[in-house]
């Protein structure tokens, strides 16, 4: 039942209705319990294996309706094999190669049935639609496959040697190329969503693969594989601070997308976009960052990239000075991270907003703004300093120092137990010398200008991160009486 449910509740309103046709046309007498299952659930979507049996036959434990639950669940699947139904599928129309894939599945199978007929000139017409089509959408597993089917039908010894075997070959060749891409990509997938391993071993796994995909694209090219290596090239790229090799990189991969309609789909269309808003903001070119963000959502499907998108787009409208856009982009949010299971993309939003609401020196509504972003103090090691950091920035513009003298004892314990980087904590040694000055500006001890000399030095700040409020834009905001954000936005764009 549990995978009835599952399925039943991906259908769409046609894909019910159609569903319904079927289960009333293969139906001969009697009572039809299948159309009867569906109409329950439709109308109880939690209804329990017991409950339903009971319902349909009288009896918890029936066997019949161990049956019946088998027969429904492949008309289920049938009924989403109809052309009908996956050509109106937005998720499918978003990805072309995704729907040519299903229609030659299909075609080879059509085929498959015609020869079994007798119908051999219907079967070569569609086998060689099937090629055409295959190759078109660069997907040579289905090409390799009709192209079989239709050595298998020639009629001459020069049509299986000269016509068919050297397509078979280079296409066979093609295929290796891309399973050999598909490999490596999913071992690189693992590596980086594990993150099992360090920066160097990273660097020199990506190194290796680059190298094979490299020597097998020059022997043997495939579109696909092309795609796979320019994305593992420009996260290469990202390790080492490349960062005009990384433009590179992304410039040939959108180039490749329009030019590859079997690599067509949208969020990959949109995706190259999304990385170059990121690495556009990482090197403090933020217009061109903003630029990069909007060619990226007037792509993307509004999914996981198109908000990854909208935040980096929201940090890059912050500092370039709009934050009328900045608040205009979180606000356009609320219908991701109003769903439960993106709490915590709600904190994040929750704490840029924060930011724009501190940058406009309404303090009050910052700070109040900001327990909105509770979720992101499960980072332990990163979000949860940059919070208490910013909290310590808020309470001093509101002169609550006694509270800061609780937070500053509080974020030393929390990094006796968790690891910090070395930028967090010279920031927590300046709060530790404000204090010793009874938060006096204007007494601070020379050791703090050896502070900002190693922030720069040893770990400068970056502009994606728990650090929209630049410490040392602050600091020097503060000590010079002059506004804030003005200054974050000169001293961002030098970086």
């Amino acid at each position: 039942m549990d995978r009835i449910r599952k399925l039943f509740h991906t259908f769409s309103k046609t894909e019910v209705r159609y569903l319904k046709i079927q289960l009333g046309a293969f139906h001969n007498r009697g009572s039809n319990k299948a159309l009867e299952l569906i109409e329950h659930l439709e109308r109880h979507p939690e209804i329990g294996n017991h409950e339903m049996a009971e319902l349909l036959y009288g009896e918890p434990g029936s066997k019949a309706f161990i049956m019946l639950k088998s027969r429904l669940f492949e008309r289920m699947t049938e009924t989403l094999s109809l052309s009908i139904n996956f050509q109106n599928n937005p998720e499918i129309k978003e990805d072309p190669a995704a729907y040519a894939s299903i229609s030659l599945h299909k075609d080879l199978i059509y085929a498959m049935l015609l020869l079994r007929r007798g119908l051999e000139d219907m079967a070569r017409e569609l086998l060689t639609d099937c090629v055409d089509r295959a190759t078109a959408y660069d997907l040579p597993e289905f090409r390799l496959q009709a192209l079989l089917f239709l050595q298998g039908l020639s009629q001459s010894r020069d049509e299986v040697t000269f016509k068919y075997r050297a397509e078979i070959d280079q296409t066979q060749a093609q295929y290796q190329t891309d399973i050999q891409g598909l490999g490596i990509w999913n071992e690189f997938r693992i590596m980086q969503s594990h993150k099992t391993s360090g920066d160097d071993q990273r660097e020199v796994f990506i190194r290796e693969k680059m190298t094979l995909l490299e020597q097998r694209l020059a022997a043997h090219y495939s579109p696909r594989t092309h795609y796979y290596y320019l994305y593992i090239r420009v996260n290469y790229h990202a390790l080492r601070s490349e960062w005009e090799a990384g433009r590179e990189a992304l410039r040939e991969m959108i180039e490749l997308l329009k030019t590859r309609k079997g690599l067509a789909q949208r969020n990959r269309l949109g995706l190259p976009w999304c990385q170059l808003a990121e690495l556009e903001l990482r090197t403090c070119r933020f217009r061109d960052a903003i630029h990069a963000a909007d060619q990226a959502l007037s792509i993307l499907p509004r999914r996981r990239n198109y908000y990854n998108t909208s935040i980096y787009k929201t940090f890059a409208a912050i500092y370039s000075g709009d934050l009328d856009l900045a608040r205009g982009i979180i606000q356009g949010l609320h219908w991701f991270t109003s769903q439960k299971e993106h709490a915590r993309d709600a904190s994040l939003t929750a704490y840029l907003d924060a930011c724009i609401c501190y940058l406009r020196e309404d303090y009050r509504t910052a700070w109040n703004t900001l327990e909105g972003a509770q979720g992101l103090l499960d980072d332990k090691e990163g979000w949860n300093a940059g919070i208490r950091i910013f909290e310590m920035i808020i309470l001093f513009d509101l002169g609550q120092y006694d509270l800061i003298i609780t937070r500053i004892e509080s974020m030393r314990k929390h990094l006796s137990r968790y690891k910090a980087n070395l930028r967090t904590e010279l920031i927590l040694r300046f709060w530790h010398l404000l204090e010793r000055q009874a938060f006096d500006l204007g007494r601070l001890p020379e050791e703090v200008n050896t502070l900002l000399q190693r922030l720069a030095a040893e770990d400068p700040w970056v502009p994606l991160g728990h650090e929209v409020v630049r410490f040392e834009a602050w600091l020097e905001a503060r000590r010079t009486r002059q506004p804030l954000y003005p200054l974050l936005q000169r001293q961002a764009g030098q970086s």
